[in-house]
């Protein structure tokens, strides 16, 4: 008896092993994985956002992510019934959006577009040193940190006018002024940064622009002329 007990145990270890690993295959065999992009309602990837993916009965946290410099990211569930959010950086603006009631039974991919929490108005007028519109001068704004921009270029009054979320911005006029009437007080060419304007409502924000304009006549020592 004691030599057939020998002999059974290395069966029974080794019907033990392939269980573990069996199971092992069929618990990844079951993961699946929600994918997708976390964008703005311009379009524009938003990084730094949480996805989480929460079990739609209970209510429990499953899978928890972070979106890349791409708005993508990625996770892994077991096949069932989520309620997927996003949460955006706090100071993007932006408010959560969510997909309730999702059946994930395949790989599946969700995209998200987040619109603002509310929308703040910044206009107003570019004008020279003697408070005339300067017409065709471009007006550039974009959210503290991002490399997405938005553009505008002054009506003939010098008026601009941008719609966006609360938050804080980078504010840039620049301009070749090379058909602006010489009547109005402005170089040829110039760039100018407001580099922590803050929004969180409608704002009127005018811009003289810090310039004066020099006239250079140039003589000789009898007080003639030198041209060229």
């Amino acid at each position: 008896m004691k030599s057939i007990k020998a002999l059974r145990r290395p069966a029974f270890f080794l019907a033990a092993i392939l269980s573990l690993l069996l199971l092992s295959v069929m618990t990844a065999e079951a993961a699946v994985s929600i994918t997708g992009t976390v964008k703005n309602n311009q379009a524009s990837p938003v990084a730094g956002a949480v996805v989480q993916a929460n079990d739609s009965i209970t209510h429990s946290q499953v899978a928890s992510g972070t979106t890349d410099n791409a708005g993508y990211y990625q996770l892994a569930v077991p096949p069932g019934t989520y309620d997927v959010t996003v949460f955006p950086p706090l100071s993007s603006g932006f408010g959560t959006a969510t997909a309730a009631g999702q059946v994930i039974s395949i790989d599946t991919v969700l995209d998200f577009v987040l619109v603002p929490m509310g929308t703040a108005v910044l206009s107003g007028r570019v004008l020279d040193a003697l408070g005339n519109g300067l017409p065709n001068q471009y007006v550039n704004l974009a959210a503290t940190g991002s490399p997405n921009t938005l553009q505008q270029t002054t009506n003939d009054l010098g008026y601009y006018e941008f719609q966006v979320a609360p938050g804080s911005y980078t504010l840039n006029v620049s301009a070749s002024n090379y058909e602006v009437p010489p009547s109005l007080n402005t170089p040829r060419y110039y760039n100018l940064y407001n580099m922590n304007l803050s929004l969180s409502a409608d704002l009127t924000f005018d811009i003289r622009l810090p310039l004066r304009q020099v006239t250079v006549h140039v003589q000789d020592i009898l007080g003639s002329p030198v041209p060229d």
